[in-house]
């Protein structure tokens, strides 16, 4: 199977649905775990202050994420950089709170905080390697889409034979022009 050239504009659009795609389902995902992991006297806080400080993050990093994997124009390759670049993002932000966790842990004395983040961090994890995996599937199945019907219609116009140009009969009443000579049949 012959390598397809991309267009720009099926990058841009493979680009656009990735990013609205990966963002939604990335801060689809944040809104059920911090809806999930609030108390009831602090629910109404979280859907203020702190679900806007958790969710602009989240939706943009979705954005960025869907972006790029989806401007690859291949849904199984975008699926593969979604998963790879929103949950290695994840874990880039998580490492630094885990190691601060371990610090506090062994302040306080106690253990359960770590066995709680890594809990936590395996499912936010998956969570976002999934939220990924969609969004660039998703944009690079519309930039596959797009380049297969653009290629289709440039290879049924270049298909076609174009018919062959006719000589252009000099004006016979132009001072200049040659009288056209019989045709012998």
């Amino acid at each position: 199977m012959p390598a397809m050239q991309v267009s720009t504009d099926s990058q841009v659009l493979g680009a656009a649905v990735g990013a609205v795609v990966c963002a939604i389902v990335r801060g689809g995902f944040t809104a059920y775990n911090l809806e999930s992991a609030t108390t009831e006297s602090a629910a109404s806080f979280a859907r203020g202050t702190l679900g806007f400080f958790a969710l602009a993050p989240s939706i943009g990093i979705g954005a960025l994420c869907g972006a790029i994997a989806g401007a690859t124009c291949d849904r199984s390759l975008g699926a593969v950089v979604g998963a790879a670049l929103s949950a290695g993002i994840l874990l880039l932000f998580l490492l630094p709170f885990g190691a601060c966790i371990g610090m506090f842990e062994t302040f306080f004395g106690t253990t359960d905080m770590g066995e709680s983040l890594e809990a936590f961090t395996a499912i936010y994890f998956v969570q976002k390697g999934i939220a990924g995996a969609i969004g660039g599937a998703a944009g690079g199945f519309a930039g596959e889409i797009y380049t297969a019907r653009h290629d289709s219609n440039s290879d049924s116009e270049s298909t076609t034979t174009p018919e062959p140009q006719r000589e252009s009969e000099p004006n016979q009443d132009a001072p200049d022009a040659k009288p056209k000579p019989p045709v012998e049949p």
